[in-house]
């Protein structure tokens, strides 16, 4: 019969077997795996922080550029901007796979977390900056997404008039839109609510400014946004 030698580490008891061969290619086998998985973790990583250095030139190259405290403060600024996209990068992965919950990245994603994140870095001044600078890529993200839109649902729109509705419908959505203080005190069924009442408003001036074919075709995009409006207030139910 063989022996079995019980060991005591404090209150931890480990068996030792003398025939454990197999057990020790077992763990060889499992520590090779772990060492695997922590590679592929620091080069995913790595990646995104590569990724994430590149976008923070793309988009905030201007905003870093325009700070004037020093070299060490934008030093300090990028490196929160880049640790945050880095962040998103990741965590994105992760939603992916099911690891955590769209609410979780949709907190790490909003503008919210970012300025938290910087803000006690920035000056009154230089948050207005930021702030500034966020309003202007809402509207010009406003544009690609409806301007992408109009081309898919009413393409026969001429092109003056897809700028005519673009300057409409950017007036009216963004008018509360580009308020933070306002997205902060409001619910998202609420906004939805905001943003129907504006689409109901752009309509009117509309139909005062468009007549025959081409105020059909405006008509019939803007039931592709309401339509689309309230299937996110059903989502968000």
């Amino acid at each position: 019969m063989q022996k079995i030698i019980p060991i005591f580490i404090g209150s931890i008891v480990l068996i030792t077997h003398p025939a454990s061969a197999q057990q020790d290619s077992g763990s060889t086998a499992s520590q090779a795996a772990i060492q695997a998985y922590l590679e592929q973790q620091r080069q995913s990583s790595s990646h995104f922080g590569s990724m994430a250095q590149m976008q923070v030139d793309v988009q905030y190259g201007d905003f870093l550029d325009a700070l004037s405290r020093g070299a060490s403060h934008r030093e300090e600024v990028e490196s929160i901007l880049t640790e945050v996209i880095s962040e998103r990068g990741e965590m994105s992965s992760q939603a992916t796979r099911g690891q955590i919950t769209p609410e979780q990245l949709a907190q790490i994603s909003s503008y919210e977390y970012l300025r938290n994140r910087l803000s006690s870095l920035l000056n009154s001044t230089e948050l207005q900056l930021l702030d500034s600078r966020q309003d202007g890529m809402a509207e010009e993200q406003l544009r690609k997404t409806y301007l992408d839109q109009m081309n898919r649902v009413s393409p026969e729109i001429t092109e003056p008039n897809r700028r005519i509705v673009l300057n409409v419908l950017i007036k009216h959505m963004l008018f509360q839109g580009n308020n933070s203080d306002y997205r902060n005190q409001v619910t998202a069924e609420e906004l939805v609510q905001q943003q129907l009442l504006s689409l109901s408003d752009a309509r009117v001036e509309f139909q005062e400014i468009f007549v025959g074919e081409q105020l059909e075709l405006v008509i019939q995009y803007l039931n592709e946004l309401r339509s689309n409006l309230f299937l996110n207030q059903s989502m968000n139910n």
